[in-house]
């Protein structure tokens, strides 16, 4: 029998010797096992549908990425560098 100490609710009782079954657990390993092999399955037949890009498009996608964030970090410094410029001109005067 497990007992506890918690005032606000009763002990749980338990027979000793019960627990998991050996067949309750080998019905789960057979569950995640067939769920496991149906996900590979279904993840091959999908990723089989995919329009895979040509090398040369995934280098262009790749200048396009690289061109526009050095183009928004440089809008992005001009900003911050003229707006502490006005803040230190408006502050001094």
């Amino acid at each position: 029998m497990v007992g506890g100490s918690n005032p606000s609710g009763p002990a749980i009782t338990q027979p000793c010797g019960q627990g998991i079954s050996l067949m309750k657990i080998v019905e789960w390993v057979r569950k995640a096992w067939k769920s496991l092999v149906t996900f590979l399955r279904e993840t091959r037949a999908e990723l089989r549908k995919v329009i895979w890009p040509s090398w040369s498009d995934v280098r262009t996608y790749t200048l396009v990425v690289i061109f526009s964030m050095v183009s928004i970090g440089a809008i992005l410094w001009c900003t911050d560098f003229l707006t502490a410029l006005l803040v230190g001109w408006v502050t001094k005067h």
